[in-house]
């Protein structure tokens, strides 16, 4: 997931199921990924001393509105607990190499959305679990994807890929990219919540 952290995923999903923002809220508070990001490179660097409070993450250019949210999605994530220490989780961020960093996050957000999904809907939950395999294949790519890449990297044939690329978009992990006028080619971009979840980048972003 390296990681920006953004639940604009489920966000959409959740407006297309016609439930109340006040429950997703309650289940995985939203906060700007730059924000948690931005916490979690201070705490990992020890450039923040504990414990971290909505007060002191403002002295890092998290804004007084974010701050909150920011403290509240690091609970969720059980980077932080009650108090604003840091947890055994945390840990493992911040002792891993540079090079396993973006993996070991990754494998936290993966770890915490799952039971998020669930959560919303038992069938969107399933189908995480059934996609699991091709997600993590998708660790170290950059979205948007062609769809030729695609093909390589899960090894399908095309009636398969179409199916398991459809199959995706319904469930709002991938949507078809917009071609621009220099390019006919098919590709696809990520939802924020995998993207970054997944170890991915943007396109051009270093």
């Amino acid at each position: 997931m390296n990681v920006n952290y953004s639940v604009t995923a489920l966000k959409r999903y959740h407006e297309r199921s016609n439930k109340l923002d006040t429950e997703l809220e309650k289940l995985c508070p939203y906060a700007p990924y730059t924000s948690v990001l931005t916490v979690i490179r201070h705490i990992r660097d020890r450039e923040l001393k504990e414990p971290v409070t909505s007060q002191l993450i403002t002295t890092i250019n998290v804004s007084e509105g974010n701050a909150s949210r920011t403290i509240a999605a690091l609970r969720f994530l059980k980077l932080l607990d009650e108090e604003g220490y840091i947890t055994p989780k945390f840990r493992e961020i911040e002792n891993a190499p540079n090079e396993e960093y973006p993996e070991v996050l990754g494998r936290i957000l993966r770890d915490e959305y799952k039971h998020v999904f669930m959560a919303l809907d038992p069938a969107t939950g399933n189908e995480y679990l059934e996609f699991a395999e091709f997600l993590d294949r998708l660790s170290g790519e950059r979205s948007p994807i062609a769809l030729d890449r695609l093909k390589n990297i899960w090894n399908q044939d095309s009636d398969k890929l179409k199916l398991l690329i459809q199959r995706m978009v319904d469930a709002g992990i991938l949507q078809e990219y917009l071609r621009s006028a220099d390019t006919d080619v098919l590709r696809y971009s990520v939802a924020e919540l995998y993207l970054y979840g997944l170890g991915m980048k943007r396109q051009g972003q270093r």
